[in-house]
């Protein structure tokens, strides 16, 4: 019975001894912000967020009421779709913090009004 005992002692003394020298032995793998890779990729848009081509008519309709399609290559739209290919949580921070979200949503209010004018 004691021997069974001093047997499982000592393998729980083991595992606990292998386990916190490696835990203390092994390096921790997190990035500085420093050595974010600088690489960047674009997002795909999916298919139903690709811009629609108005015909000539279209076109004229939206003229005669003073307004313009938008062009389908925002200088905007296309930062924010520029990111790291990297998933590690610094480069996505860096992303973030790169990336100028100031008036995303400066359009809503005019939308609303055109919205609710119809």
């Amino acid at each position: 019975m004691n021997k069974n005992i001093a047997t499982i002692s000592v393998v729980v003394l083991l595992v606990v001894v292998v386990g916190g020298f490696m835990l203390f032995t092994q390096q921790p793998k997190e990035e500085s912000m420093s050595q974010v890779s600088e690489e960047k990729q674009s997002l795909p848009l999916g298919e139903d967020l690709q811009p629609l081509t108005l015909s000539a008519e279209e076109q004229a309709a939206l003229q005669a009421q003073g307004l313009q399609a938008p062009s389908s290559e925002d200088g905007k739209t296309q930062a924010m779709t520029e990111v790291r290919s990297s998933s590690e949580l610094n480069a996505i921070e860096s992303d973030l913090n790169e990336t100028d979200f100031s008036g995303i949503d400066s359009e809503t209010s005019q939308m609303d009004q055109d919205v609710s004018t119809q």
